[in-house]
This record gives structure tokens, C-alpha cells and sequence, in this order.
């Protein structure tokens, strides 16, 4: 019984953590995409 539940507790953590790790690698494609413009932007500023 204890068995049981501590395997469906440690399945739903290992997708939780898919999930959250695709969430991380997400947000940071957008910061990179930001931190790109934000480059170019201050180029054409200091020009």
C-alpha cells in the first residue's frame, strides 16, 4: 500500500519535473531572444 503510493507520488514528481524543465528551457530561449534585441538595440543607440 505504502509502496504503491510513494511510486505514483514519485511518477507524478518525475512529470512535474518534465514539465517544469521544459517550462525553464522555454524561458530561457525567450530571455536569450531579449537579451538579442536588447544587443542590436543599444547598437543602433550608440550610433
Amino acid at each position: 500500500m505504502v509502496m504503491s503510493q510513494w511510486s505514483m507520488v514519485m511518477s507524478q514528481w518525475s512529470m512535474v519535473m518534465s514539465q517544469w524543465s521544459m517550462v525553464m528551457s522555454q524561458w530561457s530561449m525567450v530571455n536569450g531572444h531579449e537579451s538579442v534585441v536588447n544587443g542590436q538595440w543599444s547598437m543602433v543607440n550608440g550610433h
